[in-house]
């Protein structure tokens, strides 16, 4: 009985099928719904290794990128968008680092280039 238990725990080990494991996905992607309805739909994506992020209205043919005032160090960057409860359609954008911390908000927006404005962390 011993040796049935332990072939068929062998047999099981050989046909066990490890999935591997999902690498992480090199961009993401941030939607705003414009303010009023003669705009259309803003899209920010960004690169979570390097933290650019470029954004496009409407239907364009190319990407804008956003200014950052100093270069980024490579890390793990992510955006949120966030929506205030004035009912005009005023949205915040905020890229972090989820390795050092650091994070910013994005200035900008009607004609004007976004550019990120970091928060600094307290002394």
């Amino acid at each position: 009985m011993k040796w049935l238990a332990i072939t068929l725990a062998g047999i099981s080990l050989v046909f066990a099928r490890a999935d591997p494991a999902k690498a992480a996905d090199a961009y993401e992607l941030v939607t705003v719904r414009p303010a009023t309805g003669d705009i259309s739909l803003g899209m920010f994506r960004i690169n979570v290794a390097t933290g650019q992020v470029v954004t496009a209205w409407g239907n364009p043919k190319n990407y804008t990128a956003t200014v950052d005032p100093a270069p980024l160090p490579a890390g793990d960057y992510h955006l949120r968008a966030a929506e205030t409860l004035d009912q005009k359609g005023t949205w915040y954008l905020v890229r972090f680092d989820a390795i050092s911390g650091r994070f910013w908000i994005a200035n900008g927006g009607g004609n004007v280039p976004f550019t990120w404005n970091e928060i600094t962390a307290p002394q």
